[in-house]
């Protein structure tokens, strides 16, 4: 998540004023330094793009070129920034600004993270019913075969942990069934790539 939007405008235009004075102070030395260095920090950025522990971001991870521009660009912004501050208010102040900076930061992390923690979590029930699914023995291989792709959808619907296991069994209870009455179509059927709401019907006859 985002700093709140003052927040970031006043970060923004503190990066501006004392970076530009930063370079407008650097030796031309300092600035490839600087430069030298965001290009190193980048190439890492680029490494490690895939790299970021879950949660880190709330949005899609960046790419690798996203990632080497903005910590090569973060990098030499940070010190262009700080050689700035330093030359307008000294090493001193510097640092306690800085310091204050990370540490308001670090706060700010913490006060988010407390809240998120604390936030209810909303349970999102499906209001379809699971419908019935009957025993596999009391049916016809047909009526097996149109059964096994219901119960596909009701373990969809199942929005209950024992409602999900009750489907899970019925449907190893099916497939048992279908490969007792006839083994090699239930292999055939297998080996055609059979989906979890296929139909299996025609492998099991006997043209199939």
């Amino acid at each position: 998540m985002m700093p709140p939007r003052p927040a970031r405008t006043a970060l923004l235009v503190f990066c501006f004023v004392f970076g530009a004075i930063g370079v407008a102070t650097s030796p031309p030395a300092a600035l490839i330094c600087w430069c030298l260095l965001g290009l190193l920090v980048g190439v890492c950025g680029w490494l490690g793009a895939g790299e970021l522990p879950a949660g880190v971001l709330a949005g899609p991870a960046p790419s690798g070129m996203r990632c080497a521009a903005v910590a090569a660009g973060a990098t030499v912004t940070i010190c262009l920034t700080i050689e700035g501050l330093v030359t307008v208010v000294g090493a001193a102040a510097a640092t306690a600004v800085v310091f204050g900076v990370v540490v308001t930061w670090a706060y700010w992390r913490a006060r988010l993270a407390s809240a998120a923690r604390r936030a209810p979590v909303r349970t999102i029930r499906r209001s379809a019913p699971v419908p019935a699914l009957p025993a596999a023995a009391s049916m016809s291989t047909a009526e097996l075969c149109v059964a096994w792709q219901r119960s596909y959808v009701a373990l969809q619907k199942a929005d209950e942990a024992a409602t999900w296991h009750e489907v899970v069994r019925r449907r190893q209870e099916y497939l048992d069934e279908l490969e007792h009455r006839n083994r090699d179509g239930f292999a055939r059927w297998l080996a055609s790539g059979a989906r979890a709401g296929g139909d299996p019907q025609r492998y099991l006859t006997a043209g199939g």
